[in-house]
Order: structure tokens, then C-alpha cells, then sequence
């Protein structure tokens, strides 16, 4: 066993000799007025070296701890802080592109996972697309930002949800049933490559019976002159008149 003393930053020093080993019994004390829920914490071991030298290499070892607090315990994590950015693109026979970023954010008091679905249609629920996410940890009042691209077409408004359900952790007990979160999200999504093409094909339409109206009322005013032209020439026959007259 090798000698244990109290450090100069408040830790514990062990001194080893070479090849040995030592095991150290602690005990968390947990205050009175511990709020209820998970409360997460660390130990670390340190290599500190005998001599002082002009290049200093640390080497430490952490071991995780997750203390749980008796009492009325709640796993809750919520979708804030929602941004919707939609690009119709210029292709009129693509779709859109719809970027989403909000904020996890563990309003409750136990560690938990995160699993979240994005959920948008058009009116009517046309041409429903979806994406989901899973985030593994999520520690009590921590917040994480997740981001999804998802191709939407634009039919003027789309609308849908970000549902976020909270998962257990490793070996963690589920605190009663496990509710899922819902936040409302909508959006303007204007099909501007796909107006600009209706407008093209109409304006090219138009034009296009115009010529054909124009093309129709030249060919039949050419048949009407070589009629006139026919029956006039017809009528004031020289010979015809004389041959009459005879």
C-alpha cells in the first residue's frame, strides 16, 4: 500500500512504488437538500510526474458517475427554439429543399435519450415527407442542436409537427410511462420555378393560337382572292358575251 495524503489542489496523493497497485475506497456524500433526479459526476486519476521539466505531459484516466436522488423523478425533453428555411430551387421539376434546426433540451430531471420525428405535408396532407433523429444522452438542463434537410415540393403551405419521445439509458429505469413531446410547425412554401413555368407555357400558348389565328386568316383571305379573282374573270369573258350575242 502506498502513502495517501491530501493534495495541494484539494485532491487525494497517492505515491505508489514502481509495478504496485493500491485500491482507494471513497464516499459521496449527498447533501440534504439534493434536488431530486440524476446528477452527473466524475473522478479522475492523474500521473504526476516526480521531477519538474521543462516539457510537462499529463496523463489521466476518468471514470464516470451517475448519482440518482430519490423523489419525484420526471424524463422530459422538449423541441425549442424552431427554424424553418425553405429553398424552392430553380428547377421547376425538382423539389424544394427545407433545412430545420431546433434545439433538444432536457426539461426534466433524469438523463435521457431523445428520439425526435419531423412530420410536414401539403394541404389536404399532399406529399407528406418525414425524418428522424436519435440522440443516445441528453443530461438534465443540457440542450443539444440538431439540424435535417428534407426535400419538400411547395404547395403554397406546408404544415406538420416535431414529436420528440425520451428514451432510457443503458440500464436506466424508465420513470413511468414515457410521453412523447409535439411542437406545431408550419410554413409559406411558394412554388416559384413552377409558377414561372406555368406563366412561360401560357404566354407561349397564347402566342402560339395568335400565330395560328393569324396564319388561318392569311390562308383564307388568299382563298378568297383567288375566288374573287376566278368568278370576276368568269363573268367579263370577251368571247363568252359574243358567242352569247350570236
Amino acid at each position: 500500500m502506498g502513502r495517501l495524503q491530501t493534495g495541494p489542489t484539494g485532491g487525494v496523493e497517492l505515491e505508489l512504488e514502481p509495478e504496485s497497485s493500491a485500491v482507494v475506497p471513497f464516499t459521496i456524500a449527498v447533501p440534504e437538500d439534493a434536488v431530486p433526479g440524476d446528477h452527473p459526476a466524475g473522478l479522475v486519476a492523474e500521473l504526476v510526474p516526480q521531477e519538474s521539466t521543462t516539457v510537462q505531459l499529463t496523463s489521466r484516466v476518468g471514470v464516470r458517475l451517475h448519482l440518482r436522488v430519490s423523489g419525484e423523478v420526471e424524463a422530459l425533453v422538449v423541441p425549442e427554439d424552431v427554424q424553418l428555411d425553405w429553398s424552392s430551387g430553380w428547377n421547376p421539376f425538382t423539389s424544394g429543399s427545407l433545412q430545420v434546426h431546433y434545439l433538444l433540451r432536457n426539461a426534466g430531471n433524469l438523463r435521457a435519450g431523445a428520439a425526435s420525428d419531423i412530420e410536414l405535408a401539403g394541404p389536404l396532407g399532399a406529399l407528406p415527407v418525414q425524418d428522424d433523429d436519435l440522440r443516445r444522452e441528453i443530461l438534465p438542463g443540457e440542450a443539444v442542436r440538431v439540424e435535417a434537410g428534407l426535400p419538400l415540393w411547395g404547395l403554397f403551405w406546408s404544415g406538420g409537427q416535431i414529436r420528440v419521445t425520451p428514451v432510457a439509458v443503458g440500464a436506466d429505469e424508465a420513470a413511468g410511462a414515457l410521453a412523447p413531446t409535439t411542437t406545431a410547425i408550419s410554413l409559406w412554401t411558394v412554388p416559384w420555378p413552377q409558377l414561372g413555368a406555368l406563366v412561360v407555357a401560357v404566354i407561349a400558348l397564347v402566342l402560339f393560337r395568335r400565330h395560328r389565328r393569324r396564319t388561318e386568316a392569311g390562308v383564307q383571305r388568299r382563298i378568297d382572292a383567288a375566288v374573287a379573282a376566278a368568278t370576276g374573270a368568269a363573268t367579263h369573258d370577251p368571247q363568252a358575251e359574243e358567242e352569247a350575242t350570236t
